[in-house]
């Protein structure tokens, strides 16, 4: 039976660009106003994002097309009723009259007398007018039109998973672009950390050249490292630009917005996995809303079909005329009707119908195989965003005694290197070791801050399944 889709077909699609589809709303979106002194954090930076990405907006009026279309495929099932008036003016002649004889055998003859002159042509003028009610009604069309309603309603909910699925999308993208931001930020940071340990080694050299006890290769090294990491600072900014003009287009902004975000987060300690990969798979073969849509396109094929197979049947319709015609000054009928029941049945049509049904089997195996293709990424993804929270947080533990222990290991050689019993490639070693333990700890926390989302979005939730127990 035909629903509140019939006249009001967007309550079956997102309310707005940046809703998931849930309850519907009429309430306008805003273009977010933002404070450019103030830091926005990621969940500010996630709603806007929703608010303004373009991509949201293409999905969310794609879902409202096959929520009308959803509601057109209902029309069937009520009576068409329509209303004509018409009128219209005429005009006629009459013959000229004759004289009529009759002979002896009864039949009529006519004559003319020779000389009489003929009567002219009368004209007759005459209007009609009125007006006319049409009511048609499918009664039987075996499957037809139900079939059609079946199919345009999985194709909606297919078009509203997809909806649901690009928010997701939209989250992650923004969440690694905010976390991308923070990493460059944090290795300029690291770089200029390098500036200064590179400037103490050179300041040491400098001062043995200035005691005599070292030469002057000494300081062109320790120099020449001084100089590259100066180098490797102004690339740096760079990228910092890049990154954050990165996370303006995606956030739907232009791209010389000025904009502030919040440092990276403290890092929660991970000790227990609240679920292993098999109850995550679990949560994601219900929660995934692309294998959700794809499951909704095998079923409007589906539909499709048995669509296809029923046009091979005939149909019962009825259909009813009421009205009332005027006759001007002959008066007028004071009502006129015609009602009719028609069966229609397709004999041939040049194998269209045949073919159609061939195109709609098709068109199913194509989906049957999409969602299961779709299943088998479903599971890549789980399985490798669950090993990839593992690993990136096992690697983070690492980094922070890495960075430890090079920086021992630096403050040794530069000991030695100033009581004269060290060299200046031991400095420089351990030199690069300590830059590179600051940058391996910036890029191990971005890895494990991405692998958490890319979790989440593998789960097909807006949050990490895990992180109720993360303290």
């Amino acid at each position: 039976m035909p629903d509140k889709a019939v006249v009001d077909p967007d309550s079956y699609a997102p309310a707005t660009s940046h809703a998931v589809w849930k309850k519907p709303s009429k309430s306008e979106e805003k273009a977010p106003i933002i404070n450019e002194d103030i830091p926005l954090s990621l969940a500010e930076i996630v709603d806007i994002a929703l608010r303004l990405n373009p991509s949201t907006k293409l999905t969310w009026a794609q879902a409202r097309f096959a929520a009308a279309q959803y509601g057109i495929a209902q029309a069937p099932d009520f009576p068409e009723i329509g209303s004509t008036y018409s009128y219209s003016r005429s005009r006629s002649f009459s013959s000229p009259s004759s004289t009529s004889t009759t002979t002896g055998t009864g039949a009529a003859s006519t004559s003319t007398t020779a000389g009489s002159a003929v009567a002219a042509p009368t004209k007759f003028y005459s209007s009609q007018w009125g007006p006319q009610l049409q009511l048609t009604y499918t009664l039987l069309d075996f499957g037809q039109t139900r079939n059609s309603i079946l199919a345009a309603k999985q194709a909606l909910y297919e078009a509203d998973f997809t909806h649901n699925r690009e928010i997701q999308t939209v989250i992650q993208t923004v969440s690694d672009d905010y976390y991308n931001l923070l990493f460059q930020r944090a290795q300029l940071k690291a770089f200029e950390a390098d500036l200064e340990t590179a400037q103490t080694s050179f300041d040491a050299a400098q001062l043995g050249l200035d005691a005599g006890v070292k030469d002057l290769s000494d300081l062109l090294q320790a120099k020449t490292q001084l100089l590259q990491i100066q180098i490797d600072i102004t690339s740096q900014r760079q990228n910092i630009v890049v990154a954050q003009s990165q996370l303006l287009t995606d956030m739907g902004l232009s791209s010389h917005q000025a904009i502030q975000v919040e440092e990276i987060p403290a890092i929660p300690s991970l000790d227990k996995m609240t679920e292993n990969a098999d109850v995550l798979l679990a949560i994601a073969m219900e929660k995934r809303q692309d294998l959700l849509a794809a499951e909704a396109a095998v079923k409007s094929q589906e539909a499709n079909v048995d669509l296809a197979r029923s046009q091979f049947y005939p149909t019962v319709g009825y259909s009813l005329n009421y009205g009332q015609t005027n006759f001007g000054k002959f008066g007028k009928d004071h009502c006129d009707w015609q009602s009719s029941f028609t069966l229609s049945f397709p004999i041939f049509s040049g194998f269209s119908m045949i073919n159609n049904l061939k195109a709609a089997k098709a068109k199913q195996a194509q989906a049957e195989a999409q969602y299961r293709q779709t299943q088998l990424t479903v599971i890549q993804d789980i399985t490798t965003a669950h090993s990839g929270v593992r690993t990136t947080f096992d690697n983070l533990k690492v980094t922070d005694e890495l960075l430890s222990v090079s920086r021992q290991e630096y403050d040794v050689a530069l000991a030695r290197y100033k009581a004269g019993v060290g060299n200046i490639l031991e400095l420089m070693s351990a030199q690069s070791s300590l830059a590179d333990a600051r940058s391996t700890q910036v890029q191990g926390i971005r890895d494990w801050l991405t692998s958490l989302v890319q979790l989440s979005f593998a789960a097909g939730t807006l949050e990490p399944p895990y992180m109720k127990e993360v303290n």
